[in-house]
């Protein structure tokens, strides 16, 4: 039995609802009934019945609830004595993060370390097979990510913002150079850089020139041209130095400082991109670490 089962049994008891309970704790729904059936199984009773529309606890639950009121204060003034007797939080924090999740990492970490100056960043740009997988093994505390799909395993996530996706075009090979958007159309003449090959796909890459492209197949048509490349942050550099347009978030494009370049937005289309931040529970993170997602997680847009 470990506090984080108890905190669990604790919030599923007050909101007689799994959901409810997942959701105030920020883990997934099956993680959470996995714990409580693990726990289950270790005490050798039953602990909630589950009912269509919520879960009722048992004798045993109660009992087990009303012990874990008093562990967790216990816990939680141990924690605050401790803190107290030295309160300069340091140590390091290790995040991972997508090329075009650096602007966002980059707000929160530095508004951060105006609280907490003694705390380390060690941050790892990566692909995405490699941050979830890093993330999977405890090599980082915290994931800042991307996705279409606001799909991340089965780690928690907290969804910080919905992002446009834009369009970077070469200055010269632009249609509409006075306009600050274009039609899925009139891309269809350019060249185009994205990872969109097969390849990326099956080592769970994905990029957003995708994303264009089934947009273009709907309409019957596709790129004049595409230059194969992953990740967005090549793909505008490849667009800067006047080798084809680019689909990129619109707050990393607005990074770039170059006259080469129009940014546009694409008209008639939902093409767009969540910024998000994940941790894994089943590591024990860091009290820095901790801190670091509790102070996201307050300070979020959402």
């Amino acid at each position: 039995m470990t506090l984080r089962q108890l905190e669990f049994v604790k919030a599923v008891v007050e909101n007689r609802n799994i959901s409810l309970a997942a959701k105030q704790l920020y883990v997934s729904q099956s993680a959470l009934s996995q714990q409580i059936s693990a726990l289950e199984e270790e005490l050798g009773c039953t602990l909630f019945y589950r009912k269509t529309n919520g879960v009722t606890p048992t004798n045993s639950g109660l009992v087990l609830y009303k012990h874990a009121l008093g562990i967790i204060d216990s816990f939680s003034d141990a924690l605050n004595d401790v803190r107290k007797a030295d309160e300069t939080v340091a140590g390091d924090i290790i995040i991972g993060t997508f090329y075009s999740g650096l602007s966002i990492a980059a707000d929160y970490i530095n508004r951060f370390s105006v609280l907490y100056p003694e705390v380390d960043f060690k941050i790892f740009p990566m692909l995405p097979a490699e941050l979830e997988d890093s993330l999977e093994a405890g090599k980082i505390d915290v994931a800042f990510m991307r996705s279409p799909n606001k799909s991340a395993r089965r780690f928690s996530v907290l969804w910080l913002e919905k992002e446009e996706m834009v369009a970077m075009i070469p200055a010269h090979m632009d249609p509409c150079p006075d306009s600050d958007s274009i039609s899925v159309d009139g891309l269809k003449d350019l060249a185009f850089c994205g990872g969109i090959d097969r390849h990326f796909r099956e080592s769970r890459n994905w990029d957003y020139g995708e994303m264009l492209q089934k947009e273009l197949s709907a309409k019957g048509t596709e790129f004049a041209k595409i230059y194969e490349c992953s990740g967005a942050i090549a793909s505008m550099i490849l667009s800067a130095n006047g080798l084809a347009a680019s689909l990129v978030p619109e707050r990393t494009a607005r990074m770039v400082d170059s006259r080469n370049l129009h940014i546009k937005h694409v008209k008639d289309t939902n093409i767009y991109t969540w910024a998000g931040v994940a941790w894994n529970d089943d590591i024990t993170s860091s009290y820095q670490a901790e801190l670091f997602i509790k102070f996201i997680t307050d300070n979020s847009k959402q």
